[in-house]
């Protein structure tokens, strides 16, 4: 059963988006209101940030107070590939480095419609390049929600594809893993969803590519060969326009043979775990993926 707060956390986001964001405003005007309604969420972060540049790409080091762990997380934030950047997800990679123990590298990779398919792809491979420098692939954790769970996703099959070794382990929140939208939630999700409405979710696909390649599994890896991918984790909400695309994936994980573990929290707002100190849930659920990621 959701709590009071969550419910309160559904009507402040949908509140929110319908007061300050226009989905047919121009992509910059977007990228502002994101900034702007992402500070209106209480800031609870912990430990201490260093900006760094890997390898041309600016990017923030997230160091809790306390390490206990040589592991690392390389950090895909979401927003559609076109918004949003480690200033709007510094917060909430900060509780996760303080729940696990383990410093955060959050990329500023390129966004799109200005550098769309390969660039965020590219950069997520120089970023694991630069990383591999000072640690090795088995201390590598990758982790991105929404287009950035589905950027994690893309780069491993890229990486696969490659030949090269891949990270330790994987884990997706709220990932965007089917851009070109087919899974049922797109449908039965379209009013449920207070923050992602399905016209916008098209713009920002096309933002991405061109539309004959939204099946292509370096855009889509809901289409990709998963075999051999590292153990991971999916969370999604049940009430999310992508909720079919956790589902499907994870269905498809597990025939090919990976370690996958999907849970589907009741009614929770995308990616909800930006809402932690005012969330419950949003704790509880960084704690069970700073369990999978010590285990």
């Amino acid at each position: 059963m959701p709590s009071f707060r969550s419910k309160l956390v559904y009507w402040v986001t949908k509140g929110v988006v319908k007061t300050f964001y226009n989905p047919h405003s121009s992509i910059q005007r977007i990228r502002k209101e994101f900034v702007i309604t992402t500070k209106l969420i209480p800031q609870r972060s912990a430990g201490k940030f260093e900006s760094v540049t890997v390898d041309g790409i600016p990017s923030l080091w997230v160091i809790p107070d306390k390490i206990t762990s040589s592991k690392v997380v390389l950090y895909f934030h979401g927003g559609g590939y076109s918004v949003c950047g480690p200033e709007t997800h510094k917060n909430m990679c900060s509780i996760m480095a303080k729940e696990s123990g383990l410093k955060f590298l959050l990329i500023d990779y390129r966004l799109a419609p200005e550098n769309p398919f390969p660039a965020a792809i590219e950069d997520a491979l120089k970023a694991y390049s630069w990383l591999l420098k000072t640690y090795d692939a088995s201390q590598i954790i990758f982790g991105g929600d929404s287009a950035g769970g589905g950027l994690t996703v893309s780069t491993l099959l890229s990486l696969k594809d490659q030949g090269k070794k891949l990270p330790y382990k994987a884990f997706c929140l709220s990932p965007w893993l089917d851009l070109a939208s087919t899974g049922p939630s797109y449908q039965t999700n379209r009013n449920s969803d207070a923050y992602i409405d399905y016209a916008s979710i098209r713009r920002w696909s096309k933002f991405y590519a061109e539309e004959s390649m939204h099946k292509h599994p370096l855009v889509s890896p809901l289409y990709g060969d998963l075999t051999g991918l590292p153990p991971m984790m999916v969370q999604v909400s049940s009430i999310e326009i992508l909720m079919s695309d956790s589902v499907e994936f994870a269905k498809k994980a597990k025939e090919a043979g990976v370690d996958m573990d999907l849970e589907i929290w009741e009614d929770m707002v995308h990616v909800w775990q930006m809402w932690t100190g005012i969330l419950p849930e949003a704790l509880q659920s960084i704690q069970m993926l700073a369990k999978f990621i010590k285990s």
